[in-house]
This record gives C-alpha cells, sequence and structure tokens, in this order.
C-alpha cells in the first residue's frame, strides 16, 4: 500500500498522465501532452491541442499551424487546468514533431537545452504511448514503465547535457532520435526486469539505447543497415559505425564509465558472427547485450511486411532462431512483453 501511494504521488509531480487501468472511454480519441511540451513549440503547431473543462467534452484552443499563444496558455494554468491534449490520430505526428524539434535545439543552439529536454521528456512519453497504442505492452506493463522509464531518464540528464554537442550531428538521420529513444526505453524495461540490477547499470543501459548508433553519423547517408541490398564496400562501411561512435565519445567530457564499450559491442552476436571485433557469448559487454536485443526488436518493429507491422510474438520467435542473442536476456525480454 505504501509503494502503491509513493507511486502515485510520483506521477502526480511529474505533470503527465499514465494510462489508467481501465481507460476511460470518454477520453478514447485523445492523448495527454505536458504545457511545457507545447509551450517549447516556437512558430506554428503542428496538429489541434485541446482542454478539458467538464469530463468528456474537448475544447480546442490551438489550431493546427496556428502561432502558439504563450500567454493564453499561461491563463489557463492560472485557472487551474493541468493537462493538454492531442487527438490520438495526431500522435506519431506530433512525436515527429518532436524528433525534428529536438535535433534543431540541439543543433542550432546550446542555450536551448534546457527546452530540449522538454522534447527529450515529452517524447518518452510520447513514445511510451505508442508502445501501449502498438500492442507491444499492455495497460498493466505500460502503466509501470512510465514510472521505471521516466525515473531513469531523467537520471540520463546529466550525461546527455556533458555530450549533447555530439547528438547534434544525429539530424543527419532523420528517423535517429526516434529509434533512439525506443531502444533506450527497451533497454531500461530489459535491465530493470532482471533481478537485482544495480541502478547505475540501468541507467547505463539507457543511455547506451539513446547513443548506441551514433556512429552512425560518420556514414553516408545512402547506407542503411536495414537495407538488405549492400554492396560489400558499403557493408564494410556500415560495419565501422560502433567503433566510429567509440571515437566519437573519446572527444566527449564526463562520459560515462562503460558507455564506449557498450556502443562498441551493440553489434557483436552471441554466436560470435557479429562485428567489429566477432565477439561471443560473454565476451561481449553485459549491457551492450541488452542494448543489442531492444536495438533489433525495434529496428524489426517498425519495418512492415505485406502493410503490415510484425507482431512482437512473431520477432521474438526470429531473434530465437539466429543464436544472436543472450538467450536468458532475451528470455528475460519475452516475458516482458509477454510473449
Amino acid at each position: 500500500h505504501t509503494l502503491t501511494l509513493s507511486i502515485s504521488k510520483l506521477i502526480k509531480n511529474l505533470d503527465f498522465k499514465p494510462i489508467a487501468t481501465k481507460p476511460n472511454a470518454i477520453y478514447h480519441d485523445y492523448t495527454g501532452v505536458s504545457f511545457k511540451s507545447i509551450f517549447s513549440i516556437e512558430g506554428s503547431c503542428p496538429c489541434d491541442v485541446f482542454i478539458s473543462i467538464h469530463k468528456g467534452k474537448h475544447t480546442r484552443i490551438i489550431k493546427e499551424n496556428d502561432i502558439v499563444d504563450h500567454l493564453r496558455l499561461m491563463k489557463y494554468q492560472k485557472k487551474g487546468i493541468r493537462q493538454l491534449y492531442i487527438r490520438r490520430s495526431d500522435r506519431r505526428k506530433f512525436v515527429s514533431y518532436s524528433a525534428n524539434i529536438l535535433d534543431q535545439f540541439i543543433a542550432d543552439d546550446f542555450s536551448k537545452l534546457n527546452s530540449a529536454q522538454i522534447i527529450l521528456d515529452e517524447l518518452v512519453q510520447q513514445t511510451l504511448r505508442e508502445i501501449y497504442r502498438d500492442g507491444i505492452l499492455d495497460e498493466e506493463s505500460i502503466s509501470s514503465a512510465f514510472v521505471i522509464v521516466y525515473g531513469y531518464q531523467k537520471m540520463l540528464d546529466v550525461s546527455i547535457r556533458s555530450i549533447a554537442y555530439l547528438l547534434q550531428l544525429a539530424k543527419e538521420k532523420p528517423d535517429y532520435v526516434r529509434h533512439s529513444v525506443y531502444t533506450s526505453i527497451f533497454s531500461i524495461l530489459l535491465a530493470n526486469a532482471i533481478p537485482n540490477t544495480p541502478a547505475n547499470v540501468i541507467t547505463l543501459a539507457g543511455l547506451g539505447g539513446l547513443l548506441h548508433d551514433i556512429g552512425m553519423i560518420k556514414i553516408p547517408l545512402n547506407i542503411n543497415e536495414l537495407n538488405p541490398h549492400l554492396s560489400l564496400k558499403e557493408q564494410i562501411q556500415l560495419e565501422r559505425h560502433p567503433q566510429l561512435g567509440v571515437d566519437l565519445l573519446e572527444q566527449a567530457f564526463n562520459c560515462p564509465k562503460g558507455l564506449k564499450k557498450v556502443i562498441r559491442d551493440h553489434h557483436e552476436r552471441w554466436d560470435g558472427s557479429g562485428y567489429p571485433n566477432n565477439l561471443s557469448g560473454e565476451n561481449i559487454n553485459y549491457v551492450a547485450r541488452m542494448v543489442s536485443i531492444a536495438d533489433y526488436f525495434n529496428s524489426i518493429h517498425r519495418l512492415k511486411y505485406k502493410g503490415k507491422t510484425i507482431s512482437p510474438s512473431r520477432i521474438i520467435s526470429m531473434m530465437r532462431e539466429k543464436n544472436w542473442f543472450d538467450p536468458y536476456l532475451l528470455d528475460t525480454f519475452a516475458r516482458l512483453l509477454r510473449v
């Protein structure tokens, strides 16, 4: 009971509303966004924004493409409005917009790092909602994930600030931020699901997931790891990105201990068929093995087969067939997804 009260208090203080155990059908067509995320928008809004004064009735206060009126938002806050809403159908559009704004903030003006952190917070929240909507995690699991991920994501803040100039290069890869956030979330959840995992290891898994592909910014734009038709020369270039990521981290100050090994090893495979060093089994960095599972799962989930996403259970089956992943960690990840 004490734990439940503590979690409820924590959620209340986080300024967002997690999915309830039994979602109210009245809010089925809307999803919450924070005031902070809308305040951070400079210029036109990517979608309609609503408030809910009376239960079940949503009133539009910002039109799509209208300039965000910050003074008006402040008036609503003074009236006691704590939550803003967008249509569920606009959620992916809002997430994509958030990812682009995050890149711009970091690339263009380091004085805006506070705003970048706000956007990253919102991107994490919206990504969790997408995970729920896509049926990857059920209601109970996603409610727990909100608490777990948001808590550890706040712990990543110091590290993100210390290497923010590296993230600015991510603007060259439009889908980089969203995939990285997905990988970070799944890495945190996997690490947390393993009994007695220290907090610093969970944080390292989250940061490793966020930065695992940073070396890709040094790879030509036309080379994509999801492309099965790369030439031998292109494949050789692609396989350099883990070491290139390590080289970039060498230039960073305050780089967390162990992060470079996570970045270096995240494409090594359990059977020794990975790169760059053909490591196998427990010779592969432990946290990198977690990030590898999260990275591969999300990469395949983003793909379409006959116009549809591949189900989590099918992806897990594919991963088990390959012998690329730590069997214990993969089984833990499957249980996490209830597959």
